[in-house]
């Protein structure tokens, strides 16, 4: 009976997520990216942060400035639900709404974080749950959280999903709170400022919603909304194509007249949004199976999806609407695109940080854990600089006193500021070039501090020093429980075989003959 009661289990959990299209591929997507793209395995990430305690630090290196990256794992103190929300600095803390809404503030002066009592937010999410789509529950979530200082009071917008109990389907909106400094709300209730037309068919995919927003100044909103997965290949329907409905499309709403205009359309989950000082609007966008891109906004525009990618369909070589493969022609084509994707999400413009990086543009990224830092200059990325952490990243901020925040979906908030002593010493932990013929150690570790998400050791003195001592989080049990010091001699006979000399040890090498292992050895002396 338990054997039938497990199947009937999985026939229902199988045929509502192929109706409801809420079976979490997005989200496991970074199981399976380890050896396409080699960014980082997020299981053990995600394993390794529920280890952690509530705050944690380390020294990040990056190509123009050393950081400080403090972490807190918040969900240590406060009940959160996972994934999604969005953070925005009210005062001197930072606001975070998590997946449903649920208010908090984050202290950045005593690094403290406690629940906010606001009203609750208008998503009808009870009676969502009562829904055929309540099997797609994950997907129903905060997309973006935008705060808008007016004197000594703040204007709080929040992009969410809503159910619409009358028509018995979901819709984006906008909503809005008046609140003061202190977060203490000013209006009883929650506003309205943009609403959706309802999500057409039955499959509920809001992970790609988009619904990112950005400022003018000149009290224009923009709002993006993506195609939920309506592109006529994964669920049936060409809605970023459809100009009767507002899915695939960005939108600038004046928030005096409440008056909203269509700017562009033919997009498919444009997870970031930014006007930037010089007026330019810039949208990043997740593509299918590659193709992720960085759009510049204009108005009047169609950029093509889903008749056109960079992209390909999963498990395939070819997108099924593109009459040429890996082409992007007849429609608005993007300025930038990564190939293979990174899951590109939230977009801002760095303003007042450090000179070596004012000006660049960031990428949040969920699939690759990185922050893509790019040279914007001339209407042309320059260059894009990936700085790894390992979690999911979906938010980030510029806050006051040269910091910059960043948001995971391991409820995660990761405080960055530039380590001024250790760039006015100007000097960083150097690498021995590699001589030819000899073991590349950098392809999997590092030297200098070990960081939280690092794939492996630092090898830094790592001659004589004691076996798996290093702050590395993740060293298998082999090494653990083998004990005693790194002479050269243990070091010769571990990396001619490392299963042998260690059995168990995750440590992966090919053949070596004594003369790579040899100058292995003298790379390892020389280091610093």
């Amino acid at each position: 009976m338990l054997l039938i009661g497990v199947l009937v289990t999985a026939f229902a959990y199988g045929a509502a997520s192929d109706r409801y299209k809420f079976f979490p591929y997005y989200e496991l997507r970074p199981l399976f990216s380890f050896v396409e793209n080699r960014v980082g395995f997020q299981s053990s990430e995600i394993r390794a942060v529920s280890r952690l305690g509530y705050r944690t630090e380390k020294a990040l290196s990056t190509s123009l400035l050393p950081l400080r990256a403090e972490t807190f794992n918040l969900t240590t103190n406060v009940k959160m639900s996972p994934t999604a929300g969005a953070i925005c600095q009210i005062g001197n803390g930072v606001l975070i709404l998590d997946r449903l809404g649920q208010p908090f503030r984050f202290d950045l002066a005593n690094k403290t974080i406690d629940r906010v009592d606001w009203p609750l937010l208008p998503t009808d999410y009870d009676e969502f749950l009562k829904s055929p789509m309540a099997a797609a529950k994950s997907n129903f979530r905060v997309h973006d959280l935008f705060c808008v200082k007016r004197e000594s009071t703040y204007r709080v917008f929040v992009a969410h999903e809503f159910f619409d109990t009358k028509a018995g389907k979901t819709r984006l909106i906008v909503s809005d709170l008046h609140v003061d400094e202190g977060l203490k709300p000013l209006d009883k209730n929650w506003g309205t400022v943009f609403t959706s037309t309802t999500l057409p068919g039955t499959s509920y995919a809001a992970n790609g919603a988009g619904g990112r927003m950005a400022s003018d100044g000149k009290n224009g909103l923009y709002l993006t909304i993506g195609d939920y997965n309506l592109d006529g290949v994964l669920n049936p329907g060409k809605e970023a194509q459809n100009p009767t409905g507002d899915l695939g499309s960005i939108f600038r709403i004046d928030l005096k007249s409440g008056i909203r205009r269509n700017i562009s359309l033919g997009h498919r989950n444009p997870q970031g949004l930014v006007v930037l000082r010089s007026g330019e609007i810039l949208s990043t966008e997740q593509g299918p199976k590659g193709g992720d891109e960085l759009n510049r906004i204009i108005e009047g525009k169609n950029y093509g999806w889903p008749f056109v990618t960079y992209g390909t369909d999963y498990g395939s070589y070819s997108w099924p609407l593109s009459k040429n493969q890996g082409r992007h022609e007849g429609y608005e084509k993007p300025i930038f695109a990564w190939v293979p994707s990174i899951a590109a999400g939230k977009l801002i413009e760095v303003r007042d940080f450090n000179d070596r990086w004012n000006g660049d543009l960031l990428v949040a990224s969920l699939k690759a854990g990185t922050l893509f830092r790019l040279r914007y200059e001339d209407g042309a990325v320059k260059y894009s600089e990936p700085i790894w952490f390992g979690p999911r990243i979906r938010d980030v901020i510029e806050l006051s006193e040269n910091r910059i925040a960043l948001w995971t979906d391991q409820s995660q908030l990761i405080i960055l500021s530039i380590d001024q002593a250790e760039l006015n010493q100007n000097k960083r932990a150097m690498a021995p070039v590699i001589e030819p013929g000899s073991i590349n150690c950098m392809a999997c570790h590092h030297v200098g501090v070990t960081n939280e998400t690092d794939a492996a050791p630092s090898l830094s003195g790592i001659l004589n020093r004691k076996v798996a001592s290093d702050s590395y989080a993740n060293y298998s049990d082999a090494l653990k429980n083998l004990g005693g010091k790194w002479a050269e001699d243990r070091l010769r006979a571990f990396l001619l075989n490392p299963n042998e000399y260690a059995p168990g040890t995750s440590m992966v090498i090919g053949d070596l003959s004594k003369s790579q292992v040899e100058k292995a050895i003298t790379y390892l002396r020389n280091l610093d």
